[in-house]
């Protein structure tokens, strides 16, 4: 029988997650949950071998806000 995994966030993690998500979510919902989407399959994607090295292709996108009030 195969054992389940399970996947236990730190609670840092979790509140890292939660920043990003409303940092981007002010500006675009789809683009935060599209993101927490992503990470969160890639982590799926890992646990059958948790010991194992994996690369993963990052997409980078250039996401800055300019906070007008500090000019």
């Amino acid at each position: 029988m195969l054992q389940k995994k399970k996947i236990k966030y730190t609670p840092a993690a979790v509140d890292d997650m939660d920043e990003i998500f409303s940092y981007i979510s002010a500006d675009n919902i789809f683009a935060a949950e599209k993101l927490l989407d992503n990470l969160n399959h890639q982590i799926i994607m890992v646990l059958p071998i948790p010991t194992a090295v994996y690369f993963s292709q990052i997409i980078s996108v250039l996401y800055d806000k300019i906070n007008l009030d500090n000019l």
